[in-house]
């Protein structure tokens, strides 16, 4: 069955893909490398896609049995080069309040589908680096 926040978070994934049919948000993919140290640009190259039609094909699943949606400030988790990512319902209540930050978040969770690893950079890096690209 359906969780009370999917419907927000599927606005929120498609707010966000189409934010990076934005070559200037798009941009973002070439802030980061992977831990191999290639561009997210060149891994999103090798999936075919622009990014707009890649951030459709990472599947967004209920995270909120995860003890990590009980951290504040959590709103999603994936592991870096996996296309699922799990939402918890802290991004629901933040799709339906402030949209922007919701879709920044969904771009944030995108490149760490692209390879992007954490800690380097800080979850506030990667965060600045959208919003600087992605304003809308």
């Amino acid at each position: 069955g359906g969780r009370w926040f999917e419907p927000a978070v599927r606005r929120a994934v498609h707010g966000a893909a189409l934010r990076l049919g934005d070559p200037a948000c798009a941009q973002v993919l070439t802030d980061f490398r992977d831990p191999q140290g290639r561009p997210l640009r060149d891994n999103l190259q090798k999936q075919e896609a622009d990014a707009a039609s890649y951030v459709r094909r990472v599947f967004f699943y209920d995270g909120s049995g995860d003890a990590r949606c009980r951290r504040p400030g959590v709103y999603a988790f994936t592991a870096p080069g996996s296309r699922i990512v799990r939402a918890c319902p802290a991004l629901g209540w933040l799709a339906s309040t402030e949209k922007d930050r919701a879709e920044a978040v969904v771009i944030h969770e995108v490149l760490h589908t692209l390879g992007l690893e954490e800690n380097p950079p800080t979850s506030e890096q990667i965060r600045a680096a959208v919003e600087r690209r992605c304003r809308p």
